[in-house]
Order: structure tokens, then C-alpha cells, then sequence
């Protein structure tokens, strides 16, 4: 969630600094809020910001498909596992990436005879020591 606090606007070549009213900054934080749902539901991926959480199902039976790829932020390559998934919240079938921590925090529950799994995410986009918590859907995390 991005916090609104001050405007800045070009006034006679001056850059001054207005307050947003408390409805300006409710109606921009619903646009923002629409825009990620609407981005959600196009896509086929699982995406989750700082701090979010998501139920999913999985199923064991399934392979988790083995991708390589590079982050040119950082100039890195990484492995990480594509698990296809039923998100209950969009009611279809999506793609969870999981890194290698992840994915192994999930095959793990597989063996404890866990399905539905609650992923959250502890780290911003582009940070390099995010981190996931996969723990029971239900389970305190």
C-alpha cells in the first residue's frame, strides 16, 4: 500500500508543495487497489507484494516445472519451480513461481499431507533477500 501525504505542483516555475485531502487520497488508493485486481485477473502468474498473502491449492500429483531465468537488475540467473495451482480467490487455475527455499518449504508440506498452503511474502519487488513462508492454510504464520 503506497501512503499519500503531500503533492508537489509547478507553480510560476516553483516547485510547491500542496496536502492531499483525506478524499483524494481514499479515491487514489481505490484506483490503485482496481488496477492491481484488474492485473491480477489477467494474469496467469501469482504475483504478491511486501507483506501479502495468498491461499492456494496445490496438487502433488502435478509436476512443478524446473525455469531458468535472469534478473537484469541484478544481473543474475536463478532456478526456481512453476507449480500450477487453484487460486480459490479467482476461482482458476494460475502459476505459482516458487524459489528454491519456497519450493522445498512446499514439497515438505506435500509429505505432511498438505495441499492448500497459505504463501506470504516478507520483501519488495527487485529486493534480493526476499523471502516466502509457506505454512498449512489455517496454520498461524
Amino acid at each position: 500500500m503506497i501512503t499519500f501525504n503531500n503533492l508537489y505542483v509547478l507553480i510560476n516555475n516553483e516547485l510547491s508543495q500542496i496536502s492531499l485531502s483525506e478524499t483524494a487520497k481514499a479515491k487514489i488508493e481505490a484506483r490503485q487497489q482496481e488496477r492491481k485486481s484488474i492485473q491480477d485477473e489477467q494474469s496467469k502468474y501469482v504475483k504478491l507484494g511486501d507483506k501479502e498473502s495468498v491461499v492456494l491449492q496445490f496438487d502433488p500429483e502435478k509436476e512443478a516445472k524446473l525455469v531458468e531465468s535472469t534478473n537484469p537488475q541484478f544481473n543474475t540467473k536463478s532456478k526456481r519451480y512453476e507449480y500450477e495451482v487453484f487460486d480459490p480467490n479467482q476461482g482458476r487455475p494460475r502459476i505459482f513461481a516458487a524459489n528454491l527455499d519456497a519450493s522445498s518449504q512446499i514439497d515438505n508440506l506435500f509429505v505432511e499431507g498438505f495441499c492448500t498452503l497459505k504463501i506470504r511474502r516478507d520483501g519488495a519487488k527487485g529486493d534480493k533477500n526476499t523471502k516466502y513462508f509457506v505454512t498449512p492454510a489455517g496454520a498461524g504464520a
